[in-house]
């Protein structure tokens, strides 16, 4: 006799579902949600279910899960659900990884050989949606009492719905309204497309509705004023008027005009009614399992042998049902009122006897938590053990959860165990999904209790990481050092702590950076074999990276080593520095392809809650600026300011405005570059971030260098290299600032100046050669000889310069090195060779979508002079090259068509061009139209 217990179609609740049927018939278009919303008792459970029925009657594959309050603390209760009728034969199309992750989370996998994590297993989930979507039928995502999800399922159905956006995938949800809904809960209703969802409040029943509702429910109604009064008691609330109905019947009462109703006002009265009526054991019954976590006959039954007859009256008045063994609330509203009915010594009681009889350790230790009235070690350790056990299935939100509560519930003699909890509990976050914000909240309330020691020193050095995560670079180098002095002898965890200082140190001052790892080595080699791999690992690669900012020369062997030794599963920060390190040796040089490899995986794995990692997003798109592809750069930019949004705090803002920064200078967009790239400098000198004040000056005095304002331009990079130097960064590598601060000197005539700065890049290329630095080098050798006079000497460099082009994946620095050797045959009075070679620089900076550059080789070329010879045919090479580019393709893909390289596609368009009398492949898309297709009559010779 509730909502959920109906036999047809809803009373009165035409428009939801015709809401319903209209998600379900637009899932082919992609994904699609529907949230129906509503105070309790209003009779979103009837038309969810009804919803679901009419679904899986069109064909529509329907994942159901229907959590109540007392399992919003089950460990991935909600995903174990939705995917409870998913065979395992199902999951054998997905890859290993994930088919193994989603084993170990749905406890199909008694030994998994991995432990799990929550971004793995969110991907897993995405992947395995996508499998069931793409197997025949649309598949529906319904979840009733939304706002009862545990925290990791939500997490995890949050992420993977915002990547199925193109998929035949729906939502249900719904989601009672007048409390505060979970953060999770938030995160989930927003991550759908606002074009593809809908929001249902579902309203009070009518007056006639009411009258069908009775004669279906109890087969009789009221007479229409006792109805009337019925409506305006309960408010057309359906569940407060069938219990209203109920007490009357069962009284026998009526209603007169101007009487008042014989029942309580409220629903928590009505409730508390019906319960109070029932025989003490069924009322003591009801109360395990409302508060039980696992609410089996088979868990009451240990408690109760007597438990499923005690149950009988509660079934009968239709309180509850028991259904495949689990006893369910017939509405939510049951189970609050029967623990608001009980005292809370009671209530303790209850989960003190649950804390035995539960089915699973995890839920044991729930109950033993909820049970403490006091500090308590064995509860503690029993949480932290549990803690342990849901990071290993991927529940990370869960474990963070379990770990804070293990912490809480340590007794005060036992600080140090209190504040390892935490510290674990910060570690899930902000370790497996990049959670900062919550992560840095849950050390901020742990600390204070703490006493000095190592405990104490490994908490304030992640605390330290996390800092430098917000952009706190100088305060994280205090509060690391506060955790050293702390730290103790003892070599693992004090050598633990030298590294996190010195990753700090080094972000503001390299040499002092690369003393303190050196310091932290020395205790590691004392520990020989017993030292962790991971934390060696991360000194090893820290050390490398700090010596070649210093130009000192690196050991290959050793950084080979190093990356051998980083653990497959390990989870640390130190497992993470570690890959970080490695992944900026494979930056600075300049092994692009593998940087931008190496920072996808990354975001694909730590992908947080909202299935963001900001940071690294920034990262990338950095690395695809100079790896040419600034259209991606853009998007993956923008995602990256989207996501920092989403964390609910200005965390780091200047880093994510340096990445949208830079790409719009790459993309000529002037005004919106420098107005991105001033707030990013004037937020990183509030920061006292000297890197990233290093980088909005260089993107502001390459702005002013790419519009010709030469004076603006040295203004800007020298304050950029200045700071640079402040950083202790020797290494141009690093920065990549020489190549604009030597044209700027030489445009304004310093050449001095500007052969003190060449001798410092090639000493480091004699040194520690990296491809920009000996490439860039070169070609400021070949610019500074020019200035001089020596146009020989100079041609000579920029030869070489080509040739070490050949190593340097940035397209965008070939056509500057192009757009010089072009310059420098005008020069030579070598017309043809300088047309040739300014139209494959042109090519590439069109290519590239460089208009303030393609600009400048356009006014080069125009200065050379020479008159296009337009012969009626090209030759069979050119000619295809021709057809290629005119279709739109770059000159990587009509480079692998042809068998040439990208550069010898540069220099066949450039004789195309000059053929053709264009200038830009803007113009040889109509050209190309005006030639007959026909076979060529010219060999391919010059």
């Amino acid at each position: 006799m509730t909502e959920s217990t109906a036999s047809s179609e809803p009373i009165g609740r035409a428009d939801p579902l015709a809401a319903a049927r209209r998600l379900v018939s637009t899932l082919p278009d992609g994904l699609a949600a529907l949230v129906l919303a509503g105070p309790a008792g209003i009779g979103k459970t009837t038309i969810f279910e009804a919803a679901v029925a009419s679904a899986a009657a069109d064909g529509v594959r329907v994942l159901q899960a229907r959590p109540a309050e007392s399992e919003r603390e089950l460990t991935l209760g909600g995903l174990t659900d939705l995917f409870a009728d998913v065979a395992d034969e199902e999951l054998v199309g997905l890859p290993q990884p994930q088919r193994r992750s989603l084993a170990a989370a749905l406890l199909r996998d008694d030994d998994p050989s991995a432990p799990n994590d929550q971004r793995t297993l969110s991907v897993a989930a995405t992947g395995l949606l996508r499998h069931l979507a793409g197997s025949g039928a649309p598949v529906l995502i319904a979840i009733d009492d939304a706002q009862w999800l545990d925290s990791s399922s939500a997490a995890i159905v949050t992420y993977a719905v915002r990547r199925l956006v193109d998929q035949p995938i729906g939502v249900l949800l719904s989601v009672r309204t007048g409390t505060a809904a979970p953060k999770s809960t938030e995160e989930l209703l927003s991550s759908f497309p606002a074009s593809r969802s809908a929001r249902v409040d579902v309203g009070p029943m009518s007056l006639a509705s009411l009258h069908q509702l009775f004669e279906r429910r109890f087969g009789r109604s009221f007479p229409r004023v006792t109805l009337v009064r019925i409506e305006a008691a309960s408010g057309g609330n359906p569940f407060y008027a069938l219990e209203v109905a109920r007490s009357l019947l069962t009284q026998g009462a009526t209603v007169t005009p101007g009487a008042s109703l014989p029942v309580p006002s409220t629903i928590g009265g009505l409730v508390a009614a019906r319960i109070s009526a029932l025989p003490p054991p069924t009322r003591r019954a009801l109360l395990l399992a409302a508060a039980s976590s696992e609410p089996t006959l088979a868990t009451l039954t240990r408690v109760d042998p007597g438990i499923e007859r005690a149950l009988e009256p509660a079934r009968t008045e239709g309180i509850i049902a028991i259904e495949d063994g689990i006893v369910r609330f017939a509405h939510p509203l049951f189970a609050d009122g029967v623990i608001s009915a009980a005292g809370w010594d009671e209530f303790a009681s209850v989960h003190a006897t649950l804390a035995v009889a539960a089915d699973s350790a995890d839920a044991r230790a729930r109950h033993a938590g909820q049970a403490a009235t006091a500090p308590d070690e064995a509860v503690a350790a029993q949480l932290e053990d549990a803690a342990a056990a849901a990071r290993s299935r991927g529940a990370t939100l869960d474990a963070a959860a379990l770990y804070e509560q293990a912490s809480r519930l340590t007794p005060e003699a036992e600080a140090d165990e209190a504040v390892r909890r935490v510290r674990l509990a910060a570690e899930c976050l902000f370790i497996d999904i990049s959670e900062a914000v919550q992560a840095d909240a849950l050390l901020a309330r742990g600390l204070p209790r703490a006493r000095p020691g190592p405990a104490r020193a490994e908490a304030l050095s992640l605390r330290a990481i996390i800092w430098y995560y917000h952009g706190r670079a100088a305060d994280a180098v205090g509060l690391a050092e506060q955790a050293l002095a702390d730290a103790g002898i003892e070599p693992d965890t004090r050598a633990r702590i030298l590294v996190r200082l010195a990753y700090l140190r080094c972000q503001l001052d390299v040499p002092s950076g690369l003393a303190t790892v050196e310091d932290a080595m020395h205790l590691l080699d004392d520990l020989g074999p017993t030292a962790d791999d991971d934390l060696l690992a991360n000194a090893i690669l820290l050390r490398a990276s700090l010596r070649l900012a210093l130009v000192e020369p690196m050991d290959a062997a050793e950084v080979a080593r190093a990356i051998s030794l980083i653990s497959a599963n390990g989870r640390s920060w130190e497992r993470e520095n570690a890959d970080g390190n490695a992944f900026g040796l494979a930056r600075h040089t300049d092994q692009l392809d593998r940087a931008i490899e190496m920072t996808e995986d990354i975001i694909r794995a730590k992908s947080g809650v909202g299935g963001d990692d900001p940071f690294n997003l920034v990262q990338l798109s950095g690395l695809l600026c100079l790896r040419g592809r600034m259209d991606e750069a853009r998007r993956v930019a923008e995602e990256a300011i989207e996501g920092y949004g989403r964390e609910g705090a200005e965390v780091f803002p200047s880093w994510g405005l340096r990445g949208v920064a830079l790409v719009a200078a790459y993309q000529g967009r002037s005004d919106e570059a420098r107005r991105l790239a001033t707030q990013g400098l004037e937020l990183a000198r509030a920061e006292g971030n000297t890197v990233l004040a290093t980088f909005h000056h260089h993107i502001l005095g390459f702005v002013a260098l790419s519009l010709g304002q030469y004076e603006l331009a040295d203004a800007e990079l020298s304050e950029a290299a200045e700071l640079a130097q402040q950083t202790g960064t020797r290494h141009p590598a690093r920065f990549k600032l020489e190549g604009d601060r030597i044209e700027v000197a030489l445009a304004l005539g310093r050449v001095e100046d500007a052969a003190t700065m060449i001798a410092t890049v090639e000493h480091a290329a004699a040194t520690v050669p990296t491809p920009w630095v000996s490439a860039v080098g070169l070609r400021c050798r070949a610019m500074l000889d020019a200035a001089r006079g020596d146009l020989d000497g100079a041609l000579e460099s920029l030869e070489r310069a080509l040739g070490e082009h050949e190593g340097l994946p940035m397209p965008f620095e070939l056509a500057r090195t192009l757009l010089v050797k072009g310059q420098l045959h005008r020069r030579r009075k070598e017309k043809r060779r300088a047309s040739e070679t300014l139209r494959a620089s042109l090519a590439l900076f069109e290519e590239l979508g460089a208009p303030l550059w393609a600009e400048r080789a356009r006014a080069e070329l125009a200065r050379v002079g020479l008159r296009p010879t337009a012969p009626d045919t090209l030759t069979s090479t050119e000619q295809k090259v021709a057809e290629l580019a005119a279709s739109g393709l770059s000159s990587r893909r009509i480079a692998e068509l042809v068998f040439l390289t990208p550069k010898s596609v540069g220099n066949v368009l450039g004789r195309v061009y000059e053929k053709l009398g264009i200038h830009s492949r803007a113009e040889l898309g109509a050209r190309m139209a005006e030639i007959e297709p026909r076979p060529p009559m010219t060999s391919d010779s010059d």
